[in-house]
């Protein structure tokens, strides 16, 4: 035998250390792995010791004779008693694999397959049981349910878009998405479908559907990806009512039912806007009427009320064009100009509306004739605030009403103030 054959010996022994190594640091890195399979990793284990002693014996024989190893090794391990040690372990090491897997791993794989049937039964359960409830969900709900590709082909939709947008869903199947949307919610509506395949979701995300009848419906959108199904998941919500309720709510907040004119909320929000940019010289007046009071007692408080209807419409006709006249509360009104640099002008503008005031009403059969006063306050000179401004216009119209009435007063500091008659 050449040198050659007896070096394969050591090679055999080293790939089988390599093997047993391997197999050894997976199982240490991530047992779980293994699973009931550890008892293949005996198997190995018992076949590589077994392996291992063997081509150590034949390689220390066939090495101490190319001397290799001393030559008395040979007549050591040359002894026909050791020369059947190495069959025997063959035999040995095949009848505990045998009886392992016989007695061991197989019962445990029986058990493991018959487990795992158990478990994809009960997935399947699971996932009928889900696809059934999805089903349910898009059949009953009555938002608005559009699944798309990546590209917003619509691919399904939910039985709800007839009574939300007028559309039978194969009027809509097959069809890109932006063509059920209005123009100026398409590109905003993309940015946010790609950060949303990007696994961003979107949450009340406001977008407007176009009706099959052309009006605008305002939606509110949530939706994700799924990487797994390939598609956009959406969800619609019909804004509409809950919109006209909060429009409704702003209206009562911030204009007075009777007159429509905007209220002292209105007021106060404009004027606290000039304060924070007090660039500009802005005029304001307020008005107070002139014998209010004897009309509805004289006359009952309907009538009052379309009368102040009246005044609050007159008001407004002969407002300047950037002026805006608000009814503060009773027979109180206001009316500023934001871009107000004549203050001269703007008495013109004051002096027509109290002239206005003086006359005739004619409501519900009687003619009416009664007058009003006004205080006029400049900021910023007259205040920076509308606090200030507001407290100074009234003092204004209180020295109005002191002087007989009819007739608008400008305020003057306390020093200053001695009434000054309209021009």
């Amino acid at each position: 035998m050449s040198l050659a054959a007896a070096l394969i010996y050591w090679v055999i022994i080293s790939i089988w250390l390599a093997v047993l190594g391997t197999v050894a640091v997976a199982y240490y890195k991530n047992p779980q792995t293994f699973g009931t399979t550890r008892l293949l990793l005996i198997v190995v284990s018992i076949d590589t010791v077994r392996n291992i002693i063997e081509n150590l014996y034949f390689g220390l024989y066939f090495g101490a004779q190319y001397g290799l190893f001393p030559a008395s090794i040979v007549a050591v391990l040359g002894k026909p008693g050791l020369l059947i040690i190495p069959k025997l372990m063959n035999v040995i090491a095949a009848s505990v694999v045998l009886g392992l897997l016989l007695f061991r791993w197989l019962p445990l794989a029986m058990r493991e397959r018959l487990k795992a049937e158990s478990d994809v039964q009960e997935k399947s359960e699971a996932l009928a049981r889900e696809t059934e409830e999805h089903r349910r969900l898009f059949d009953t709900s009555v938002d608005l349910i559009i699944v798309t590709d990546r590209d917003r082909v619509i691919t399904r939709i939910s039985p709800s878009c007839a009574s939300m947008l007028g559309y039978q869903q194969d009027e809509m199947l097959g069809r890109h998405s932006g063509d059920f949307i209005s123009l100026a919610n398409i590109p905003p509506l993309t940015s946010e479908l790609e950060l949303c395949a990007q696994g961003k979701a979107i949450r009340n995300f406001q977008s407007e559907f176009i009706h099959k009848d052309g009006r605008k419906i305002a939606v509110a959108l949530a939706g994700i990806w799924s990487e797994r199904a390939q598609r956009f998941f959406i969800i619609g919500r019909d804004m509409t009512e809950q919109n006209q309720a909060e429009k409704m709510l702003s209206t009562l907040a911030h204009f007075d039912q009777l007159t429509g004119l905007p209220n002292r909320n209105s007021l106060l929000e404009d004027l606290s806007k000039f304060g924070n940019d007090n660039a500009e010289a802005m005029c304001i007046a307020m008005f107070d009427l002139d014998g209010f009071k004897n009309v509805n007692d004289t006359l009952g408080h309907s009538i009052g009320d379309k009368l102040l209807t009246q005044v609050g419409q007159r008001i407004k006709m002969l407002a300047p064009e950037s002026g805006r006249a608000y009814r503060l509360g009773g027979d109180e009104f206001v009316l500023i100009d934001h871009n107000s640099r004549d203050l001269l002008a703007f008495s013109g503008f004051v002096d027509a509306i109290l002239k206005a005031m003086e006359s005739r009403f004619e409501i519900d059969g009687h003619v009416i004739y009664i007058g009003a006063s006004a205080g006029i306050a400049i900021a910023p000179a007259d205040g920076s605030n509308a606090e200030e401004l507001i407290g100074n216009a009234d003092l204004a119209l209180y020295e109005a009403k002191a002087a007989g009435g009819r007739k608008y007063r400008l305020f003057r500091t306390r020093d200053a103030r001695q009434g000054t008659s309209k021009t």
